[in-house]
């Protein structure tokens, strides 16, 4: 059996709770910069490129390269793209203009996807209209084909 004494007269202490104890984190080394891709505009709307790769810091580097401007090319990359560019958009206020660059591009690629649809359906209907199927081979010539002829 336990007793519990109190004493009298004596304030108990004040409770202060336990700071948390953090780790400390490492800070992540910095990853070496090997391929870059930069796209820049002028004030005529003229789009400038700048890229370059360091093979002396990696022998592949040329190849991590060929691989960025593969995904930025195809598009892979314009969700992270666009997510990045919405984020700083918010952090600046500037989401009207974040609004702006997405009906830009959805009418641009609107466009893109009319002429290609216009372009199919034009050659397809010229296939279709072509006035003379005209054969590879005439049947008639493989007949003949090693048989004398007829003098």
């Amino acid at each position: 059996m336990f007793k519990f004494l109190k004493r009298k007269n004596k304030p108990e202490p004040e409770i202060q709770p336990e700071p948390e104890i953090q780790p400390e984190l490492e800070p992540e080394p910095e990853s070496e910069k090997i391929a870059e891709l930069n796209f820049s505009v002028d004030l005529l709307g003229d789009i400038w490129v700048e890229c370059k790769w360091d093979t002396a810091t990696h022998s592949n580097a040329h190849i991590f390269f060929a691989d960025m401007l593969n995904k930025v090319s195809s598009g892979e990359t314009l969700d992270d793209a666009l997510m990045f560019v919405r984020e700083g958009a918010e952090e600046e206020g500037r989401l009207e203009e974040y609004q702006a660059i997405l009906n830009y591009m959805l009418k641009a690629h609107e466009e893109k996807a009319a002429l290609m649809f216009n372009t199919m359906m034009t050659n397809m209907a010229a296939l279709n209209t072509k006035e003379e199927d005209s054969l590879v081979v005439n049947p008639t010539d493989i007949l003949n084909k090693g048989r004398p002829h007829d003098q």
